[in-house]
């Protein structure tokens, strides 16, 4: 079973974003083991959008904006070597709770929130 997890999770990018700690940019992230391609950022309410070059895995990126952001929803659409397309939606908040809570198990379970 391992040796099909490891298969399927083989060229596999993971484009995650968040904002800076000042929310005056958005970071992004490929947190992934693969590079992806075609990277198109959209911060929703904002109207922002913006298209990036591909970074190597585990390579951070800031895009620094006028102002900070409170409240705002980030989709990210990106492509691997295969042409897969894929799409991400992260909640961008100044003051509420992230995604990036390390405790969070990979599975739902026992009622996770």
């Amino acid at each position: 079973m391992s040796v099909f997890i490891m298969q399927e999770t083989h060229d596999l990018p993971d484009i995650s974003i968040r904002l800076r700690e000042d929310a005056k940019g958005v970071v992004i992230k490929n947190q992934g083991n693969a590079a992806a391609y075609k990277i198109r950022v959209t911060i929703v309410p904002l109207n922002i959008e913006f298209k990036l070059e591909t970074p190597a895995p585990d390579t951070p990126f800031e895009f620094p904006v006028e102002s900070m952001i409170n409240e705002a929803k980030g989709v990210v659409e990106f492509e691997n070597a295969e042409s897969a397309r894929y799409t991400r939606t992260y909640s961008l908040s100044a003051l509420g709770k992230t995604e990036d809570d390390l405790l969070k198990p990979l599975f739902p379970m026992f009622k996770w929130k």
